[in-house]
C-alpha cells in the first residue's frame, strides 16, 4: 500500500508567482462552491449550510480582495507582491495600464463610501459598527468580476500559466 503525500509546499521567497497561483486558484474555486452550496441551500434549509455558505462568501471576498491588491500593485509592505513585481514590463504597456485602472476605478478605495473596497473593509476584513450577521456578496463580487477576468485573460495570453490556462478555459464567471 503506498500513502500519497502532498508536495512540499511552495514558498513566494523562492517564486513569488506562487502567492499569485494560489489565488487565483482560490478565487475560482471558492465561486464554485459558493454556487455548490447555494444550491443545496434551495433544497434544504439545515443551519450548518447557512453557516458553510457564510464561510465559503467570505473565503471569496478575501481572496478576491488579495486578488486585486495584486492586479492594481496595491502594496502595504516592503514583501508585498503586486503585479509590477510578476510582470514588470508587461505593466509598463498601455494596454496593462488601461486594464489596471479600469479594475483601480471599479474597486474604489477603503475612503470612498460604499465602494467594493470600502465594503470589503467594512463589512468583512475589519470589526466595524457597519457590520451585520449576514450580507449580500454577490452584488459587489459582481461589480468587480469583469475588470479581475479581463486582467487575467491577458495575463494567460502573455504567460501561459497553466493555472490560468484551467481556470479561463472552464470559466464559471
Amino acid at each position: 500500500m503506498e500513502i500519497d503525500f502532498p508536495p512540499p509546499p511552495r514558498h513566494a521567497q523562492d517564486d513569488p508567482w506562487v502567492v499569485f497561483d494560489y489565488e487565483v486558484e482560490m478565487y475560482f474555486e471558492t465561486q464554485r462552491a459558493a454556487i455548490w452550496v447555494n444550491k443545496q441551500l434551495e433544497e434544504n434549509f439545515p443551519r450548518a449550510m447557512l453557516t458553510l455558505r457564510n464561510a465559503i462568501a467570505e473565503s471569496l471576498v478575501l481572496h478576491t480582495r488579495i486578488l486585486i491588491d495584486i492586479l492594481i500593485s496595491k502594496k502595504n509592505g516592503n514583501d508585498d507582491i503586486g503585479l509590477i513585481d510578476l510582470l514588470p514590463d508587461w505593466c509598463q504597456t498601455a494596454e496593462a495600464s488601461q486594464l489596471i485602472k479600469k479594475l483601480e476605478y471599479v474597486y474604489g478605495t477603503a475612503r470612498e463610501p460604499n465602494s467594493p473596497c470600502w465594503i470589503f473593509n467594512k463589512m468583512l476584513a475589519h470589526p466595524t459598527r457597519q457590520r451585520s450577521n449576514m450580507y449580500d456578496w454577490g452584488i459587489i463580487i459582481n461589480k468587480v468580476s469583469r475588470e479581475i477576468f479581463e486582467i487575467l485573460l491577458e495575463l494567460r495570453k502573455i504567460t501561459k500559466r497553466s493555472i490560468l490556462v484551467h481556470y479561463l478555459d472552464n470559466s464559471i464567471v
